[in-house]
């Protein structure tokens, strides 16, 4: 793995027009280009930007591996691009915790299968690797729990937003999230103190309600969600 700053910018400049000519090209370049975009540390990132997803040298779920096997700070994989997760606030983290336990609570007392928090990848295809909040699979679905991942398609990712996610979960991640048939999908606002609920349809997520007060779910039936000791 690429480590340092300097190293990355000399591959940029070794394999930058070799990849303007070619469409074939190895992780380490791909690696360099990233890198390079990541942390702007060359003039033209926004074209090697563009260049990489023109010529089809968006990042693999193998490259992600190698990016961020030896680093303690969270990533995502998003449409071949690595993205840093800024670290979460206080509200976040105190309404991830009261969720998640109001939740694995009646998981655990019903036998419903298995809830969990990131850091975990979500691998949905190739080229996306997702880290939502909190996300549950059924005993039904169980299968794809793997060691190191879940694939693809569990019942419910929810995302808690911030200001510095808020678009990203709001449009790129959702969209993903629908394109892996996730069937229901929770964005929580700490700052509104509400909820908003999605259930996949035909086209995508269609709002199904937003609540501030109590709720029920379809993932989690008969189980009404009050959110007065979330928020």
């Amino acid at each position: 793995m690429i480590s340092i700053k300097g190293n990355a910018f000399r591959h940029c400049l070794c394999h930058f027009r070799h990849c303007e000519r070619s469409e074939a090209i190895s992780w380490r370049c791909k690696f360099a280009l990233n890198y390079c975009t990541l942390f702007k540390i060359i003039p033209g990132s926004s074209y090697i930007k563009t260049m990489l997803k023109s010529k089809s040298l968006a990042l693999t779920y193998k490259d992600y591996l190698i990016y961020t096997g030896h680093s303690d700070r969270l990533y995502e994989l998003i449409e071949g691009e690595i993205v840093m997760t800024p670290s979460p606030g206080f509200h976040h983290q105190k309404v991830l915790g009261r969720l998640y336990t109001f939740l694995n609570n009646y998981v655990l007392e019903h036998n419903l299968g298995e809830l969990v928090t990131a850091p975990m990848d979500l691998y949905v295809d190739e080229t996306n690797v997702l880290q939502p909040d909190i996300i549950f699979v059924s005993k039904e679905k169980s299968y794809i729990i793997g060691e190191t991942r879940i694939n693809r398609s569990p019942d419910l990712v929810i995302e808690i937003i911030s200001p510095s996610t808020e678009t990203r979960d709001r449009e790129i991640k959702k969209k993903i999230y629908a394109n892996a048939e996730i069937q229901e999908y929770w964005i929580a606002d700490p700052a509104a103190k509400e909820i908003e609920v999605y259930l996949l349809g035909d086209e995508g997520y269609l709002l199904s309600g937003r609540y501030d007060e109590r709720f029920t779910s379809n993932t989690f039936p008969g189980l009404f969600i009050s959110l007065s000791g979330i928020f």
